[in-house]
Formats: structure tokens, sequence, C-alpha cells
């Protein structure tokens, strides 16, 4: 389904609640599939994937002749992140004022471990 360029430059991450997450090399190709995506998902759900979204998200796409790999840029969120993102989120009235918090909350927890883990030397992230 993806041409050489753009196999290049991203990569399937995961399928999450029915969402198909797309780790790409840099805003502008994340801005650039972002107007594919309605087109993109017609494609996936004619050759039976069970996705209902696409969403593209910052991932380190590393290239080896002609594979390439995606690294996450941040670790996965992990139980207690969510637990605790919901528990600050819960008392906000507005559903989508709610999810933002909620996943702003999630990166910034995210993106904490993964500085904690390279200021102790870990590239793990945990």
């Amino acid at each position: 389904m993806a041409g050489p360029d753009l196999s290049r430059r991203s990569r399937a991450l995961e399928v999450r609640d029915g969402v198909l997450w797309v780790g790409v090399e840099n805003a502008a190709w994340a801005a650039q599939l972002s107007f594919l995506r309605t087109e993109l998902l017609q494609r996936l759900q004619a050759e039976g994937a069970t996705v209902k979204a696409v969403q593209f998200r910052l991932a380190r796409v590393q290239t080896r002749g002609d594979d390439a790999t995606v690294t996450p840029a941040l670790p996965p969120a992990r139980a207690q992140d969510r637990a605790l993102a919901e528990a600050h989120a819960t008392p906000i009235g507005d559903p989508d004022l709610a999810n933002a918090w909620r996943s702003l909350m999630i990166a910034g927890l995210r993106r904490s471990r993964t500085a904690a883990a390279a200021h102790n030397g870990n590239s793990e992230g945990a």
C-alpha cells in the first residue's frame, strides 16, 4: 500500500482501540499524510483491516538498506500513567477538554520517563 518514499519515512506502530498509529519521521510528513488519511483508511478497510481511524505521531525511522524500523519517540504509556491522567481529567466537565488534558498529561509523563532514563543511562525509558 505504501510507496517506497513513504515506506522509508513511516511505519505502522500499533493498533489500539481500533486506531492505527503510524510513526513518521517528521512533522512535515505527518501533515502530508494527514491529507491522505481518508484514502488510507478506505484502502485499509478494503483490504480487510478492522481499523476505524488512522493517526500519525513522530517516531525515529531508521533505514537499513531496503528495510526500515521505527523506534517510538517516547516509551508507551504505563497503566499508572493512564490512571493518574484519568484521575486528574475526571473532574473536567467538558469531554473534549478532559480528553486533551488526559492526552497532554500522559505525554508529559512519558517524556519525563524518557528524560529520567537518559539521565540515568537507561535507553529503554523505564
